[in-house]
Parts: C-alpha cells; structure tokens; sequence
C-alpha cells in the first residue's frame, strides 16, 4: 500500500483548518501523515494543533505566506520518504473518497501528478485547473481548460493549484520543492511549469471532487480608487504582479530578438497604463505608483523582497 502524507499549510483560519483536518482523517484512503504548516498564526491554531496528536506540527515564527508553507511543509514530508505528498490549503475539504479515487487513476505512475476536480459553491471555477502557454507578453501563462470537458474520466494537463494536487515521490525528486520566495501567487503555476519541462502531464480526475471554500466567502469592502483596492489592502497584489512578471522574464535567454522586444514593450506598456490609471483615478497618488513601480521592476530584475510592499505603503500588511 503507497503511503501518502498530506501537506496543509495554514494562517488564521482555524475553523476552516479543523474541516480541512476533519475531511482528511475521514479519506477512506488513510493517510500515512497529516503534515500541517503552521505560518505563525495568532487565532489559537498553535494550542489545537498541540493537543492533536496525530499530526505532525511545523511552525514558523514569521509569516512565509502560501509559498513559504508548502516549501518547508513539503520538505519535512519529503525527507520522510512518503510515496505521496497532497497538497492543500487550510480552506479545502475533500471528498471522502477523493483520494481513493485519485490513487486508482490507471497508469498513474505515467502522470507528473495527480489533481481532483476544485468546486467553489458547487461550481467549478477555471483558476485552478489549466494549460500553460508562453507568449512574449505579460499575459497570464494559464489557458483555461474547456468548460465542456468531462466526456472523458482523466484530462491530461499542465497546471494544478495547491488545492490538492497530489506528487508522487519521484516527481518531488526531480523538480524540487516550491520556491518560498514568491510568497503568495503563482508560486504553484511556477511548479507547475516546472513539472511539465521535467517530468510531464498532470492528470486530473473529474470525478474525484475537492470543495475550496475561501475563495467563495464575501470579499473585504473596499473603499476607494477605481482599481477597486483600498491603500490598506493593496498589499496583496504586489505578489501576483511581481511573480507572473518574474516567470515570463525567466525564458528570456531562449527567447529570439523580435519576442524579447515583444515582452519588453508589453513590460512598458502595462505599467506605463497602470501608472496612468493611478494618476486619474486613484488616491494616495505616490505610494500607489511607487507600489506598481516597485512590482513591476522586482519582477523584471528577479528581486525578491517580501517586505517592500509593506515599507512602501506604509500600512501593516496582513499576511496570506
């Protein structure tokens, strides 16, 4: 029997983190491990997770957002040699059968992974599940997968998000771990593509359901500027800009001249209209451009400073 270690990484929200631990204990797979990373929380999670015995506790003093968690939450099951590592964040329930399911997927050694179908209010959104592609602008890597297709049990694709994409060992071995540095977004489509120029297709099984309950609660309010963030929650996209910038950069010594000259114009471009946009629109002008600016130029240079959006914006940066 294949043993597998489930990886769950988590920040304040407890009551979604004991559903999540909940719908594990309850696989009718058992699972060799429950390996949860804790990134600091302040909501009490630490004193549940010490009266839980039979989980294998990692915590860390500082915030390491999403990226950060899986990096060393992965790393700690990986050095147990455990045949599987299934990822999730703390807001995800599995179905019971879900793992079972995705275990008896055939020719599942073929796969770089394997992935269950994500529902967010029992709709599958297409974030989660894709096709990647390059093209020499700073459009997204993800291609979304046709709405229509569940006529065959297994797709063959690209990129899974950590909502319980499940590794095989040998898969781990040959691409690494997460990089901790992208903090928070596309640190798994940076996995993902690595998984598909080493090893291969990810595999996921539309009959094997994983339900992700975050994403559907209702958003914080915002209160002003036509990006729709407020200066105290404009945080969050620093990351995301940062890091998808960062992954088209990273293809630049194979690119030819005429698509180099490509993703620099769309580079200048897209911030050049953001830049505009916070002009016209927008308050606290300044720090907002020197926000976008700070984004774009780390992304493009491969600078990797998790604290500067909180410097710049001077406000306390919640954390994941």
């Amino acid at each position: 029997m294949k043993t597998v270690a489930a990886v769950v990484v988590t920040y304040n929200r407890l009551t979604d983190l004991k559903e999540c631990i909940r719908s594990l204990r309850q696989q009718s797979y058992s699972l060799a491990a429950i390996v949860v990373f804790d990134n600091g929380s302040t909501d009490g999670t630490a004193d549940w997770l010490a009266q839980q015995p039979d989980l294998h506790s990692l915590t860390s003093r500082d915030n390491l957002g999403g990226a950060g968690g899986f990096h060393y939450g992965l790393k700690y099951a990986f050095e147990q040699q455990y045949d599987w590592f299934w990822l999730m964040d703390d807001d995800c329930s599995p179905e019971e059968l879900c793992l079972e399911k995705l275990l008896a997927i055939p020719n599942k050694e073929m796969y770089a992974g394997l992935a269950p179908t994500v529902y967010e209010e029992n709709k599958i959104p297409v974030s989660h599940r894709a096709n990647l592609t390059y093209s020499p602008n700073l459009s997204a890597l993800q291609k979304p997968l046709e709405e229509d297709n569940t006529d065959t049990a297994i797709s063959a694709i690209d990129y899974a998000s950590f909502v319980g994409l499940l590794l095989p060992y040998n898969s781990v071995q040959q691409v690494g771990l997460p990089r901790s540095e992208f903090f928070i977004h596309n640190d798994d489509v940076e996995y993902s593509l690595r998984l598909k120029n080493k090893v291969g297709k990810i595999a996921l099984l539309h009959t094997a359901r994983i339900d992700h309950y975050c994403a559907s609660k209702p958003a914080a309010p915002q209160r002003t500027g036509k990006s729709g963030y407020a200066i105290d929650k404009l945080w969050i996209r620093f990351y995301g800009i940062r890091n998808n910038i960062r992954l088209k950069k990273e293809a630049w010594p194979d690119l030819k001249l005429i698509h180099k000259l490509r993703l620099t114009g769309s580079f200048v471009k897209a911030l050049s209209a953001q830049l505009i946009q916070v002009a016209l629109h927008d308050d606290h002008k300044l720090k907002r451009m020197k926000f976008y600016t700070a984004a774009y130029l780390d992304g493009w240079f491969g600078v990797f400073d998790n604290e500067k959006p909180k410097a710049i914006l001077a406000v306390q940066r919640p954390s994941k």
